[in-house]
């Protein structure tokens, strides 16, 4: 990842605008709200139907997170109704940001039909039009952001962000990234570095 993404607390794109005043969604059918996991579901399909393979996708919002790192339906809404999903095409890093509803899940269903149409872009023959759409979308780089070490160690979700799992990740790593072992410097000093901010961060 080019920046600090975390999955919870919401990570805002750098330079996109934040909506003052939310407003409430039509979505939904028969009076029935959008929830949280159908909204993550839809976004998740919409980018597999592109080729994005979920572990390349972090959704983030305020919300509580379920074991495997992704929102937690059935909690309270957060006073930050936004809503962002990245992922790695490639060698670019996307990113959809949205914040115009008052809740999280129509804010994700939103960006999920984003998605959806931009891919009809592509099925209608436009494909050269829907790089250019995309090229919008890529994340600028934050030059003065440390990168998570969430991300480096590939660590997400309640469980593998124990104590325990992180140091067992973290050596395996050290291993098989050691520039004795034909790994390069670069990506072993990545790692040394994330693994001592994470001890940072459990130590608070």
């Amino acid at each position: 990842m080019t920046e600090h993404i975390t999955a919870s607390p919401l990570t805002w794109p750098e330079g996109w605008k934040r909506t003052k005043s939310p407003v409430r969604s039509r979505f939904g059918k028969l009076n029935k709200p959008v929830t949280v996991s159908r909204a993550t579901d839809f976004v998740l399909t919409e980018l597999e139907r592109m080729g994005i393979k979920s572990w390349n996708i972090i959704i983030s919002t305020d919300l509580q997170l379920r074991n495997d790192g992704l929102p937690r339906s059935n909690q309270r809404e957060p006073d930050d109704h936004g809503a962002a999903v990245w992922w790695k095409d490639g060698d670019d890093q996307r990113v959809i940001a949205l914040d115009k509803y008052d809740r999280i899940a129509d804010n994700l269903y939103a960006i999920g039909k984003t998605i959806e149409a931009m891919r009809g872009i592509d099925r209608w023959g436009g494909g050269e039009i829907l790089n250019r759409t995309f090229t919008g979308f890529t994340a600028l780089p934050n030059p003065d952001a440390e990168e998570n070490w969430r991300d480096v160690l590939g660590c997400h979700g309640t469980e593998q962000e124990q104590p325990d799992y992180v140091r067992i990740r973290y050596m395996a790593l050290r291993a098989s990234q050691h520039p004795d072992r034909g790994g390069s410097a670069e990506q072993f000093h990545r790692i040394q570095e994330a693994y001592k901010q994470a001890q940072r961060e459990f130590s608070e």
